[in-house]
């Protein structure tokens, strides 16, 4: 199975001061996280997933190499027999999402898309 990153994170996740946070809103699944700025304050970004089919987390302790794999990088799982495991109808255009957060673990999605964070100022 192979993988193609499609973001990275700006900050290392060894960095963040709080671990990630999930909002789960209608169809779309948001991960916040903080992160330290070059003025040493901390600020908080999400990442959005649209059109969310499922989602599921392992913790660090529990995650493969694969899923290791993933650190600080959102990676897109291609050929997933993910969606062939779900009960009910076929499940069309939608992708395995997958990052690692360091010390905390894997978050996994499976949706239609993918938001990343709004550029800081400047970028």
């Amino acid at each position: 199975m192979s993988t193609d990153v499609v973001w990275q994170l700006r900050a290392p996740s060894q960095e963040f001061e709080s671990g990630p946070q999930l909002a789960r809103e209608f169809d779309a699944l948001k991960i916040r996280y903080d992160f330290e700025t070059d003025t040493g304050a901390y600020e908080w970004e999400e990442v959005t997933f649209t059109g969310v089919v499922a989602f599921r987390f392992t913790d660090a302790a529990h995650c493969s190499p694969e899923q290791i794999g993933a650190y600080d990088k959102l990676q897109i799982v291609n050929s997933s027999a993910w969606p062939s495991q779900l009960d009910g109808p076929p499940i069309d255009q939608v992708n395995h999402y997958r990052i690692y957060f360091d010390d905390v673990g894997c978050y996994e999605v499976l949706s239609r898309g993918f938001v990343p964070p709004a550029s800081p100022p400047g970028a």
